[in-house]
């Protein structure tokens, strides 16, 4: 399993520093620990100096604690960044030991609940980043010490392998997508001119990958506005999963109100040698299936994806593009 901790006031910026940045002198405390531990650290070659963590009692800490197997993966966050990537080697709940490294908080409280880490080495994972990858909402904030959500790492474990590997994807070759910035602009953007001009004889052939760009300080996979509205037009400005479904005459563009959807997001295309910012993978929606699409719960999202797809598959391989319904799944954290 992949964990992450936080740390964002003062007391765990402290520790932060402490036992993260640097590694805690942990050989000056070898007389209060347990022999088992001890051997474990003198194996791993750690007890003189070693990087560690830990949680306060509460049942929630305790449990995820408890549920810690030696092997698993860790990622420290603090403003904004996940800054760490290692690898939990050991645990113990050492209330003294916690006293002398990082004394307590305002409640009296230590941070018993102690995990060593090796082999930690530095990554900078913007949590925008991060939640992209995931799959979690933009505004989502790690808090605590807490796992990736089941669901979310096994899809991604799958694909991958190893935690190694994905935590190698995420940091070197995944980009979060303009998408991922400003939704709201990029639809206002493709509504800002008279789209009744707009040429739809596309011939649907491979395209070559985009290159990045940097958008606001990050890079990103970028988006080409007039493939969206060739889509919108090709689709007559309806709703592809409806075509009955009206909104309203849009006071610039003179059509009615569509919004453009990339089928595979862009936040995979990491993993396609072609474009896959082409107008086979663009689908015309009303913003109240868009919405459906990026926001309902899965049960209902995977009915409208697999309608998409189905009518969808043939035109994407045309374009380069081959999936599968479960891959495609897979990309919405639909299992």
């Amino acid at each position: 399993m992949l964990y992450y901790f936080t740390a964002s006031n003062s007391d765990a910026q402290e520790h932060f520093r402490d036992t993260i940045q640097q590694p805690c002198n942990i050989a000056k405390y070898i007389s209060i620990l347990k022999s088992d531990i001890v051997d474990t650290l003198k194996y791993h070659k750690k007890d003189n100096y070693v990087h560690m963590w830990g949680a306060t009692p509460g049942k929630t800490n305790k449990d995820r604690w408890a549920k810690l197997e030696l092997g698993d993966k860790i990622l420290a966050y603090s403003k904004g960044v996940f800054h760490y990537y290692g690898t939990i080697f050991a645990k113990t709940q050492n209330k003294k030991l916690a006293e002398l490294v990082w004394g307590k908080n305002k409640k009296g409280e230590t941070w018993e609940y102690i995990y060593f880490i090796k082999d930690l080495k530095e990554v900078n994972i913007p949590v925008e980043k991060f939640n992209a990858f995931f799959g979690y909402n933009k505004n989502f904030i790690p808090q605590g010490f807490s796992n990736i959500e089941r669901n979310r790492f096994e899809v991604l474990y799958k694909k991958y392998g190893s935690i190694d590997k994905i935590i190698d994807v995420l940091s070197n070759e995944f980009l979060i997508s303009e998408d991922e910035i400003e939704e709201d602009n990029y639809q206002l953007d493709i509504h800002s001119t008279s789209l009744s001009r707009v040429k739809v004889d596309v011939e649907p052939k491979p395209e070559k990958r985009p290159k990045p760009k940097h958008e606001k300080g990050k890079k990103v996979w970028p988006r080409d506005l007039k493939k969206a509205q060739q889509a919108l037009k090709r689709a007559e400005f309806k709703c592809e999963v409806d075509s009955s479904h009206k909104t309203f005459i849009s006071d610039k563009s003179n059509v009615q109100y569509m919004e453009a959807h990339h089928l595979i997001p862009m936040k995979m295309q990491h993993e396609f040698e072609k474009s896959i910012d082409v107008v086979g993978n663009i689908i015309s929606l009303c913003p109240n299936c868009h919405r459906i699409i990026h926001h309902a719960k899965p049960k209902e999202k995977k009915k409208l994806l697999v309608r998409l797809f189905n009518k969808r598959k043939e035109e994407l391989e045309k374009y380069g593009i081959s999936i599968s319904l479960d891959y495609l799944l897979d990309a919405y954290g639909i299992r």
